[in-house]
């Protein structure tokens, strides 16, 4: 009955700490949050430049309409908002940044800069 008992008690301290790790590895630090926000940014600005393609070079006048190009509109992952798009014609451009003001100022590589995308210029 002890030996049960003990191995019992083992398996819940396992499991108790491999769920720590696992929630600890999902929030990530401040540069992994940063470059996947950039990364996030790349890739609703390819979603965008594929709708300009099948819309006469028009970008899409709101970032909902990229969702046929995209599976979906994330959020940052470091202040879990949504992302900043504007748009305009003649001439065609499109800007979009992080949704939060000083979501990214306590990266070391970056301190007052908002990531944002602008085609042909990138990040």
């Amino acid at each position: 009955m002890k030996k049960i008992l003990f191995l019992l008690i083992i398996i819940i301290l396992m499991l108790t700490g491999c769920r720590v790790k696992i929630d600890n590895q999902t929030e990530g630090n401040s540069k992994e949050k940063f470059d996947k926000c950039k990364k996030y940014l790349q890739n609703l600005g390819k979603a965008c430049e594929i709708f300009a393609s099948h819309n006469n070079g028009h970008y899409p006048q709101n970032i909902e309409q990229v969702n046929p190009y995209i599976k979906s509109i994330p959020l940052c992952p470091a202040c879990k908002k949504p992302y900043i798009y504007s748009s305009q014609t003649d001439p065609d451009f499109f800007i979009i940044k992080c949704g939060g003001k000083d979501a990214h100022l306590d990266t070391k590589e970056v301190k007052e800069i908002i990531p944002y995308s602008i085609p042909k210029k990138g990040l």
